[in-house]
């Protein structure tokens, strides 16, 4: 499952895919494995702390996230899941 995270996350910040793409796929892959990120391990809370900023984004909340903003956020977040997998391998 966090590989499929790190995969979206990694094209954007490489600016493969915009930042509309990428909301759209990341809340997709989310919903997707909701289930997965209710277990209360590390990758599911930077995985799910990422949501609430792609969520920010949508302007869907008074919080809105700007495109910039959301792409540090996506880069401390591919930092933190490949730290992660780095720790597991």
């Amino acid at each position: 499952m966090v590989e499929k995270f790190v995969q979206i996350i990694k094209q954007f910040v490489e600016a493969h895919t915009t930042a509309d793409d990428f909301e759209n796929q990341y809340i997709a892959l989310w919903y997707k494995n909701l289930d997965e990120l209710n277990q209360d391990t590390l990758a599911a809370h930077i995985i799910s702390n990422l949501f609430l900023e792609v969520d920010a984004y949508s302007n869907q909340t008074p919080y809105n996230v700007t495109e910039s903003q959301l792409r540090n956020a996506a880069e401390q977040a591919l930092a933190q899941l490949n730290e992660l997998q780095k720790e597991r391998s």
